[in-house]
């Protein structure tokens, strides 16, 4: 999934590892769809991989923010079970 021209996250739905690909450093945050944190972390530049195996399947919101950028990016992304 195309984000933007600074980020791509793949393979959705994922059952395991998460890909992201980023252009810049970012802070990444995962909420389940009440709001509560699930995961953080710092990602560089390049691509990063996600262990989100231990989360339950559903529908998770990712947060993206740029380490230069007041704007957050939000994507839904869906955990399955296989």
């Amino acid at each position: 999934m195309q984000l933007t021209s600074n980020y791509k996250i793949y393979p959705n739905p994922a059952s395991d590892f998460l890909q992201l690909e980023s252009s810049q450093k970012a802070r990444v945050s995962i909420f389940d769809l009440t709001g509560k944190l699930r995961a953080k972390t710092s990602i560089e530049a390049g691509t990063n991989t996600f262990d989100i195996s231990t989360l339950s399947t559903g529908i998770y919101l990712i947060e993206i923010e740029a380490v230069d950028s007041i704007t957050p990016v939000l994507v839904s992304i869906v955990k399955s079970k296989f």
